[in-house]
């Protein structure tokens, strides 16, 4: 038998998984930044700005329980929960009796628009598997000496956090050799990211197991497909509205609404069947 400390808590197992039939939507949140451009050219003799100004986008991408798929995106957290509502009233979703799964990088701009707007419904908030493997590999580069020994951690971390056992990585944390430790600042806040997503890390194992998505890949993917692809390249800088224009236009075109829109000045906005053709290249 595993020793108690490797053993799945059963209670917290009924966090851990849905059934995929019964849920009213899957969607995936993040935002994307692009370099912002500038008002007017800087004065003579002026400083630069210390920190690079951005611009940003909030992307979603919202999947149905029988996989059907549409992307959405606004200026702000705050515009896209209410196109989110919007959405899921269209479409009829408010009467399925299962929650809705959100799948976030854990930030807290994100999350509590998401936790004050859906309130009132059945909802799971997942740490995005990815996003917490990337945070802990940045933490730990910059708070451990030698390459060996932050790999050796990080295995350990990742294994605990993989079965949802955030106590246990928290506890692996608070009990590094202090002279493997070049800066205990990052130590502290990849504790503190651990503490306040807690109830958001789920047991990633059994998710897999069952078949049940473990990460925001969908929206990383429309993320690239509706800004980065366009806007971020060398040399690029927008304005706010020209970025989240451009944007909107580019999700209307990947839903393939364009012709609806060009033709009716309307769309759709449902998990049409002909929201999956090709758009026209």
């Amino acid at each position: 038998m595993l020793p108690k400390e490797r053993q799945l808590d059963v209670e917290r197992l009924q966090d851990t998984f849905e059934n995929p039939t019964q849920v009213k939507a899957l969607i995936s949140v993040d935002d994307v930044l692009c370099k912002k451009q500038k008002a007017s050219g800087r004065k003579k003799g002026s400083l630069p700005p210390k920190k690079k100004e951005r611009v940003k986008n909030t992307v979603a991408h919202i999947q149905s329980g029988k996989g059907e798929t549409y992307t959405v995106t606004t200026a702000t957290i705050a515009q896209m929960m209410i196109v989110l509502v919007a959405f899921l009233l269209s479409n009829g979703l408010m009467l399925i009796a299962g929650p809705i799964v959100f799948f976030t990088d854990g930030a807290q701009d994100l999350l509590v628009p998401i936790q004050k707007v859906v309130a009132f419904l059945p909802f799971k908030l997942i740490l995005d598997w990815y996003h917490l493997d990337k945070k802990c590999q940045q933490r730990l580069s910059m708070a451990m000496k030698g390459k060996e020994k932050r790999n050796t951690v990080l295995q350990e971390l990742l294994a605990w956090l993989w079965v949802g056992k955030v106590d246990q990585a928290i506890s692996d944390l608070r009990s590094l050799n202090p002279d493997d430790i070049k800066d205990t600042e990052h130590i502290e806040k990849l504790i503190g990211y651990f503490s306040r997503n807690v109830s958001f890390i789920p047991c990633y194992a059994l998710r897999q197991k069952l078949g049940l998505r473990v990460s925001s890949n969908p929206v990383e993917k429309a993320n690239d497909l509706l800004v980065s692809n366009r806007q971020k390249h060398n040399g690029m800088s927008w304005s706010a509205s020209g970025s989240n224009r451009l944007a909107t236009l580019t999700s209307v075109r990947r839903n393939n609404e364009h012709m609806q829109w060009l033709r009716h000045r309307d769309i759709r906005f449902s998990f049409s069947k002909q929201l999956h053709a090709k758009p026209a290249a």
